[in-house]
């Protein structure tokens, strides 16, 4: 159930991943990093999996329209449905591991599970890119699948990053707000 403590720090993460795609810079046309996923990772870690779903769908969603340059497309639902999917497998790894203790307390689980949902979301992007490649008529194996590996790589340097921030941010938040 949603109480209005909860919906409003959803809105604020929400505008904080748009916030953060301000951050985000190609590297190619086809190799992006983003810094987004902090706000997922903090709606994941600090209330339930469907809050982070929510944020990565209002955040990708305010993207796509006001930020990417292509508006609304056939393909925006695909695109939104990444990090949708990415909230997703880091709330239900959150929900699952946090039976005896939170998960934002267990460092080293908590790391992992940030780091591989950081390779399920390079995958994801993969496939989105697969997707929106054959829709538009773009596609070109070696532009979709040839940087499959340097995504990840970059994708797990980047899932590195936000789990040195996020996990002593989250667990300085949970002291601060009372239980949600």
């Amino acid at each position: 159930m949603f109480h209005a403590r909860r919906l409003a720090l959803d809105g604020v993460l929400a505008a904080l991943y748009f916030a953060l795609s301000y951050l985000s810079f190609y590297i190619t046309p086809n190799l992006k990093v983003a810094v987004t996923s902090l706000a997922i990772i903090t709606a994941a870690l600090l209330l339930k999996w469907y809050d982070a779903c929510l944020v990565a769908l209002i955040g990708e969603f305010l993207y796509q329209i006001i930020r990417s340059g292509y508006g609304i497309t056939a393909t925006t639902p695909v695109w939104i449905a990444v990090p949708v999917l990415h909230a997703l497998a880091l709330g239900l790894c959150a929900l699952i591991l946090s039976r005896r203790r939170p998960l934002v307390e267990q460092t080293i689980p908590c790391a992992l599970v940030i780091l591989g949902c950081g390779i399920w979301c390079a995958l994801l992007n993969t496939a989105a890119m697969y997707v929106d490649s054959k829709v538009f008529g773009y596609y070109q194996r070696h532009i979709v699948f040839g940087l499959v590996l340097v995504r990840i790589c970059i994708s797990l340097a980047t899932a590195d990053v936000m789990a040195v921030i996020s996990i002593p941010l989250v667990r300085a938040v949970r002291r601060q707000i009372p239980k949600l």
